[in-house]
């Protein structure tokens, strides 16, 4: 390998939790790191194409990022994710993340897959032995998974400590600055969901901005410290089955009593993700005003803008009320 050859990462799905780790993994290892562009309808439209209708539309927009990167790469990096901690597991959709883009694309470049299972061994000993099919350098990669871990704990710093979304994060640590800094509001609102749902702005229809236009003032579960995510979680069961199911259950319990009121987006049809939030907004609801998007492919902008709208002239009324 070398720094001529180009591997891409698709910007979907996990992209926003782990970037600046893959990111400094693999260019420290010698190859070059190729993003795909931003969600727009193009991307949708072509993973709605090679996808099979019950995929949700989270694996159908990464789909999509897959095939915008192939004729500009010459390899692709979709890790195999199991469990990333352990005695839990994560969506099973990650686990066969690599074989349903094979099963679903022609032509596709080879594709590196390494096996992230908390629940068998560390992220170290994944990463080393993914590592050694690269470069047959111990030492060398034993450097390298440290980089990429400072790395992963520095954009984590930012999001928490200076309340920045992903985006704004890996922005500020490549380029130094945002390109538009976020507005303040009177109202305070907590977005809950997935990082690929709340922070893709095709898929939640720029939510962000458009809340801030509207007065209110933006908070995410990437803001919050993921120890406090985990610790609020238990409170209500220490059985989640699901890691990232349950970080939403934490970052909600944790915001309830310090914003005024919270959103939930689900990609349709996700079925841990309903359930998950289901039970979140039954322990709530009688403590704050929530609302729940459900994103595919057939939304509309003008249905959502009403939606938000009304959502917060009820959250105003409540907050007058108190």
């Amino acid at each position: 390998m070398n720094n001529k050859t180009k591997i891409g990462i698709p910007r979907a799905l996990l992209y926003y939790k782990y970037y600046p780790f893959w990111k400094t993994f693999l260019e420290k290892l010698g190859l070059k790191v190729i993003i795909s562009k931003e969600t727009d309808k193009e991307i949708l439209t072509e993973g709605v194409k090679v996808a099979i209708d019950e995929t949700c539309l989270s694996v159908k927009v990464f789909l999509g990022h897959v095939i915008n990167l192939i004729n500009k790469v010459d390899l692709l990096f979709i890790p195999r994710m199991e469990s990333v901690e352990k005695n839990h597991f994560v969506c099973s959709k990650f686990l066969g993340l690599p074989d349903i883009v094979r099963n679903s694309i022609e032509n596709v470049p080879p594709i590196l897959s390494p096996d992230i299972d908390f629940n068998k061994r560390s992220l170290y000993q994944s990463m080393f032995s993914f590592g050694w099919e690269l470069c047959h350098n111990p030492f060398k990669i034993h450097w390298v998974y440290r980089c990429a871990k400072k790395e992963q704990q520095n954009f984590e710093k930012v999001m928490q400590k200076e309340n920045r979304t992903p985006i704004e994060a890996i922005e500020l640590m490549e380029n130094g600055r945002v390109k538009q800094e976020r507005k303040k509001g009177d109202l305070k609102i907590a977005l809950m969901g997935h990082p690929y749902n709340i922070y893709d702005n095709f898929i939640n229809m720029d939510i962000i901005r458009k809340l801030e236009e509207m007065g209110a003032a933006v908070v995410t579960p990437e803001m919050l410290s993921h120890d406090k995510i985990l610790k609020e979680a238990e409170k209500l069961s220490d059985e989640l089955y699901w890691t990232y199911e349950k970080e939403i259950v934490g970052a909600s319990l944790s915001l309830v009593k310090q914003v005024d009121g919270i959103i939930f987006i689900i990609s349709f049809p996700c079925g841990p993700n309903s359930l998950t939030i289901e039970h979140v907004i039954r322990q709530i609801k009688n403590r704050i005003p929530t609302m729940t998007l459900v994103a595919d492919e057939h939304q509309s902008q003008a249905g959502v803008i009403t939606r938000l709208e009304a959502f917060l002239d009820l959250v105003k009324s409540k907050k007058e009320q108190k």
